[in-house]
């Protein structure tokens, strides 16, 4: 509605969705089709109930979500809560506790470190400000519940990220023109990050 006034737009750079508003990706291409100029970034990540230590299935979705995100049109992506306690608080709702990539012990003055923050890591420590999305150079041999991701930063390099939310191992190539063939496999419920430069 906004877009579609030309005075109201002026003031609209882009839209952000919740995680739980845009299952499958695929929701989001027609949006970005409709308005190419403005930006899609995903927000609010979180999930629950209550904090779970060492919870594997945080960091799947969280890849899964990222990477698939990110393939169809996002500028970002951003989680809900980086840090909360062990009771997955503080929260402004009674009773709303959920889980994060950092727990804090206050008690222990410790911090623990989820499987999602190293979901994360793949993303953050490789993608940085500048890089984009590009048409992967990897093919999946025997398995479609993979999503696949490939970008260039500015650095020159090739980022591909693979996210295998399944349970057997899925033998894959990534293969470029200009820097040669990788045959290899992603183990079950895993991800994987490659980086090659020119």
């Amino acid at each position: 509605v906004i877009f579609a006034d030309k005075t109201a737009a002026k003031y609209a750079a882009g839209t952000a969705i919740h995680w739980y508003t845009h299952s499958p990706h695929t929701n989001l291409d027609e949006p970005h089709k409709l308005h190419p100029d403005k930006f899609i970034l995903s927000t609010e990540a979180c999930m629950g109930p209550g904090v779970r230590l060492g919870a594997w299935e945080l960091a799947q979705a969280y890849g899964y979500d990222i990477l698939g995100t990110l393939n169809h049109h996002t500028v970002g992506w951003t989680d809900w809560n980086m840090v909360l306690d062990t009771s997955g608080g503080p929260s402004w709702i009674p009773g709303n506790r959920f889980d994060s990539p950092i727990i804090a012990n206050l008690d222990a003055h410790e911090y623990y470190r989820q499987p999602s923050f190293y979901a994360m890591a793949h993303f953050a420590k490789f993608l940085r400000p500048g890089a984009v999305r590009v048409d992967s150079p990897i093919v999946i041999r025997n398995n479609t519940e993979a999503t696949v991701g490939a970008f260039r930063t500015p650095q020159n390099s090739t980022v591909v990220i693979v996210v295998n939310n399944d349970e057997t191992d899925i033998d894959f190539t990534v293969e470029d023109s200009k820097s040669g063939k990788l045959t290899t496999k992603i183990d079950p419920k895993s991800i994987q990050t490659y980086v090659y430069y020119d």
